[in-house]
């Protein structure tokens, strides 16, 4: 009987190399900013997403991680009519908490 763990460690790297989470064309156009960049910005509201944090128990690139959670938050912030995002703390186990800003005119 063959082990099925190198396939499986094979599949595990493949996934993890994967972007899970698109930005929209909307999206797009919303910057990630930190709170002392905001000036005269209008806050609009809050979002959160989160995203899976490991794979089969495999940590997944925290670096992959944040940028799908931009990519969340970046999605409903275009949603609800802002342009600025800037996030509300770290990551914990694969979520984020996000404001909601519209700085431009």
């Amino acid at each position: 009987m063959r082990s099925r763990v190198p396939s499986l460690i094979a599949m595990m790297v493949l996934l993890s190399g994967c972007a899970f989470v698109d930005t929209t064309p909307a999206g797009e156009q919303v910057r990630v900013r930190e709170a002392d960049e905001i000036h005269s910005c209008r806050h609009i509201g809050s979002t959160s997403g989160s995203v899976l944090a490991e794979i089969a128990r495999v940590p997944r690139n925290p670096h992959r991680v944040e940028a799908e959670l931009d990519a969340l938050a970046r999605n409903a912030a275009a949603e609800m009519g802002g342009d600025t995002i800037v996030p509300a703390g770290s990551v914990q186990d694969g979520r984020r908490s996000y404001e909601v800003y519209r700085c431009r005119p």
